[in-house]
């Protein structure tokens, strides 16, 4: 699969000292986390602290970092090719305004290509932390995958 630009840049801050110390700072986490949200003023400052809380010490900050690390692009190459080998329900659901990724749907678009037994949903009103922007209905759409009523 081809890796969007803006993944790539995040991948380069993440991977750069400076620009991943500024990232990872609670600057830097409150605007990613505002930038996520399909309406940005929707971000009470008690949730926003709940949201930084465990991010409060640097080597936490730093392990978030390398997680982000984690995924290279040579990792969603890799990934992209295992596709067609996956035999379990796969459930993904993206928000169509998000601006952390905003070519997620092109995303979601192959995905569904090459791996046809997927269910994916757009939710036309949600940015990348839909569990916020919607959490009913995400647990809902949760939910009914993993086979429970709502």
């Amino acid at each position: 699969p081809e890796v969007s630009p803006e993944v790539v840049e995040f991948l380069t801050m993440l991977s750069t000292p400076g620009s991943r110390e500024r990232l990872t700072s609670p600057e830097g986490l409150t605007e990613v986390l505002r930038l996520g949200l399909a309406n940005d003023t929707e971000l009470p400052d008690d949730v926003l602290a709940e949201l930084l809380a465990p991010f409060a010490a640097t080597d936490a900050r730093l392990a978030l970092a390398k997680a982000g690390i984690g995924l290279s692009p040579e990792r969603f190459v890799t990934l992209g090719a295992r596709l067609s080998t996956v035999e379990v329900p796969v459930r993904v659901v993206y928000g169509e305004l998000d601006r952390v990724l905003p070519e997620v749907a092109d995303t979601f678009a192959r995905l569904a290509r090459d791996l046809p037994a997927a269910t994916v949903t757009a939710l036309p009103h949600c940015g990348h932390f839909l569990q916020e922007d919607d959490p009913g209905v995400v647990g809902k759409l949760l939910a009914e995958f993993f086979g429970h009523s709502t």
